[in-house]
């Protein structure tokens, strides 16, 4: 610049574009056994970014700050461990990603707490005719249960004179002394 004194120049000075944040991985909802640990995890571009994991009550209600403890780490990273889990710890949880543009809230996830399952009543032997149909029952408790019978130590499958192979009642019909 000048003028009729004479000329001047200034220092340079730089321009720094910062990009906002974009979530390339958002959180995924997912199932845990009662007392393991699930991981939540986000992915996002941007410049100079700072993450908080924020968790709600499923009732509703406000989302409040995740701080780390002993069953929380990585509260304030793109992963978050919850070491220890049991039903009281469903919650949604959302990551907020932060930089010099602004703020973005991933996705909300949860997870279910899954109890190991249970048998309150076994299945009972059974007596039958040569020909006749035997009928095992058990009765079982748990999220996701899945039945398989086996005989011997081989895994039954539904074919002539077996049906139920994969629920909680299995029919043998027209039965022979091998069975």
């Amino acid at each position: 610049m000048g003028n009729a004194c004479g000329g001047v120049t200034s220092s340079p000075a730089s321009l720094v574009v910062n990009e906002p944040v974009t979530f390339t991985l958002q959180p995924a909802t997912q199932s845990v056994c009662s007392g393991g640990s699930v991981i939540l995890m986000v992915a996002a571009t941007g410049s100079s970014l700072t993450y908080q994991w924020e968790a709600q009550d499923l009732s509703g209600g406000a989302y409040f700050n995740v701080v780390n403890s002993t069953r929380y780490t990585g509260a304030t990273t793109p992963s978050l461990t919850i070491s220890g889990v049991t039903a009281p710890d469903m919650r949604n949880f959302r990551c907020r990603v932060t930089n010099l543009c602004g703020a973005v809230t991933s996705a909300s996830a949860t997870f279910a707490v899954l109890t190991a399952p249970t048998i309150s009543a076994q299945p009972s032997s059974q007596s039958t005719c040569l020909g006749g149909t035997a009928t095992f029952s058990v009765t079982a408790s748990g999220a996701n249960l899945a039945y398989r019978w086996t005989r011997n130590g081989v895994d039954l499958t539904d074919g002539p004179g077996v049906s139920g192979s994969a629920t909680a009642s299995l029919v043998l019909s027209n039965v022979a002394a091998s069975s």
